[in-house]
């Protein structure tokens, strides 16, 4: 395997974390019988029954009720979620897509994957996947970081 599926494959699952946490904020909110559990986990917040951005939009709202987070943090961790949940998809459905750097006479110096996505506020953005990589781990060590604080309050 080469260093590129190991990144995506990282970040693909450093994503699955996140969403795991939000599901089991939502379901220990929600405080159902043992027996029920396992529904709540794998039918109720599967993801073909209610998807990741319906999901947001009930951490949210409960987040209202709970004030678990104050309403400027929560806009940064959902634009973070967000942010995490976009270079996912980008990877997952990506071209495989490189940038070649040359030097004076035309030779490749360099060759990077590249990933393009559009970012929560609409524009258009194509980076380099090892700088991707930095800044999702950035945001996924602060996002994982602030639900676990709020999954030990609960």
């Amino acid at each position: 395997m080469n260093d590129k599926n190991n990144i995506v494959g990282d970040i693909i699952l450093k994503f699955n974390e996140v969403e795991f946490y939000l599901k089991h904020i939502m379901i220990k909110y929600l405080n159902p019988k043992k027996e029920q559990e396992r529904f709540y986990s794998q039918i109720l917040f599967n993801n073909s029954i209610i998807n990741f951005n319906s999901k947001i939009k009930l951490f949210k709202n409960i987040n209202f009720d709970e004030k678990w987070i104050e309403s400027k943090d929560l806009r940064n961790l959902i634009d973070d979620i967000h942010y995490l949940n976009n270079i996912r998809n980008s990877l997952a459905h990506a071209q495989n897509a490189v940038e070649l750097e040359k030097d004076e006479v035309g030779e490749i110096k360099n060759i990077y994957q590249i990933i393009d996505f559009f970012k929560p506020n609409g524009e258009f953005n194509i980076l380099r996947l090892n700088e991707v990589y930095i800044k999702f781990n950035e945001k996924h060590k602060k996002v994982k970081t602030i639900l676990l604080k709020i999954h030990k309050k609960m």
